[in-house]
């Protein structure tokens, strides 16, 4: 399928390139003849709906028109047609140039006198009669006088013409196997597809799972604009969110920590284009988990506002600990064996941790009820909260059921055993004396 639109041709972006090559080869044969070279209007790139049988896609283009008209030392030259004229009827068969306007296609097509050149004036058996404007005049010049009639190379110039507009035609044609490649979306048409499917299906990369949720986000939006058209709907929710996630974007052009980032200038750069291709669509849906993070890192310091404010106790001190709530749990393994590192919060969101030697199995969000020895209290900046947070370090724990730590409070019993007292040594034997 040829993407053209009357005499308008529109050729893939990526492919301009190898199109520009083809044109200055063509030159370079009509530079050694001396004739007029050939001129590429290029108009783009801009984005076009090609309609491929049952479905359709948008495609990045650069509109592409030859240039027809010549500047000449008689003036301005500009082909109109070429007839060729059958010997036995007068028959004449047109290859037109461009848009022909009534007042030429008179001159061209309704001629009384289909040989008589206008140069030299005479009517005889000719095979090829060129149609030409010049200096707002029309003119039937026949083959064999038209390169003197406009001082110019006239026939080079058509067969180089005709090998530019079979160029053109052979890289505007597109089919089946490029559409995946070069077909484009809406920037923000996407980002709402992709605010909706991350939020049924979470954020997935390819690594994960063999296929991003950029990839199924755009598969899901070319269907949703076969269904629905140019101008699909999604709930105000989402809509919110994509404007959202699409300003963060463009803060970043005012942001000195980011804009200088590879990773904002390409996102930029996409969201100021408008479309995205299947291959960008993995980029642009990491911006919507990007956006979720800064939201999160925006938030933290609020959070933890009432955490890790004070220590507790006195070191040394041996205590029931119920009710604590585990932030995180590191199991390491070296040299002497396993190491489990526990960090928890009690009900006054006062932090403690634990270094155990062995394995234990927990994991964040457990409630767990223990007793312990209190050591030497720290404090430390954490960057997460912003914020100087209070520990409390422990030692000697020991993991108890609900039921025993609430024993161990009612009886306000020291959970530290007391030692028995050591059994006196039996008195030794005397022995003889020999």
């Amino acid at each position: 399928m040829q993407i053209r639109h009357q005499q308008e041709r529109y050729v893939l972006e990526t492919r301009m390139p190898l199109l520009q090559q083809r044109i200055d080869a063509i030159n370079e044969k009509l530079r050694a003849s001396k004739a007029p070279l050939i001129e590429m209007n290029i108009t783009g790139p801009i984005i076009r709906r090609i309609h491929f049988g049952l479905y359709s896609r948008l495609l990045p283009v650069m509109k592409v028109e030859l240039n027809r008209e010549l500047d000449g030392p008689k003036g301005e030259v500009k082909m109109l047609a070429l007839s060729t004229v059958d010997k036995t009827t007068q028959w004449m068969e047109h290859k037109t140039f461009t848009k022909l306007t009534p007042e030429q296609d008179v001159q061209v097509r309704l001629t009384d006198t289909p040989c008589l050149c206008d140069h030299c004036g005479t009517n005889r058996i000719r095979v090829y009669m060129y149609t030409l404007e010049i200096n707002n005049e029309i003119k039937r010049v026949g083959s064999g006088c038209v390169d003197e009639f406009a001082g110019l190379s006239i026939r080079s110039w058509q067969a180089a013409y005709e090998k530019a507009v079979e160029s053109i035609e052979k890289y505007s044609d597109v089919d089946f196997s490029v559409v995946d490649d070069h077909s484009v979306v809406p920037v923000m048409d996407f980002l709402k597809e992709a605010v909706m499917h991350t939020k049924e299906h979470g954020y997935l990369t390819f690594n994960e799972s063999g296929r991003s949720s950029g990839y199924e986000a755009f598969q899901a939006l070319g269907d949703r604009l076969d269904a629905e058209g140019d101008s699909p709907t999604y709930p105000a929710e989402v809509v919110e969110k994509a404007k959202a996630v699409r300003d963060h974007i463009l803060k970043a052009e005012a942001d000195p920590e980011r804009r200088d980032k590879d990773y904002w200038c390409n996102l930029l750069s996409l969201v100021k284009y408008g479309h995205l291709t299947m291959r960008q669509s993995s980029l642009l849906c990491s911006s919507i988990k990007s956006y979720e993070t800064h939201l999160s890192k925006m938030a933290k310091p609020l959070e933890g506002a009432s955490l890790a404010n004070e220590h507790f106790g006195k070191e040394g001190e041996r205590l029931p600990l119920k009710n604590m709530q585990v932030a995180s749990a590191y199991v390491d393994e070296g040299e002497w064996g396993y190491t489990t590192k526990i960090t928890m919060y009690d009900e006054k969101n006062r932090l403690f941790e634990w270094k155990a030697s062995g394995r234990f199995e927990v994991k964040p969000g457990d409630i767990v009820h223990l007793v312990g020895t209190l050591g030497k209290p720290e404090t430390f900046e954490s960057k997460k909260y912003e914020k100087i947070m209070y520990k409390n370090t422990l030692k000697r724990c020991k993991f108890h059921s609900l039921e025993e730590i609430d024993e161990l409070i009612e009886k306000g019993k020291n959970p530290k055993a007391k030692r028995r007292p050591k059994e006196p040594m039996p008195e030794a034997e005397t022995q003889p004396v020999w």
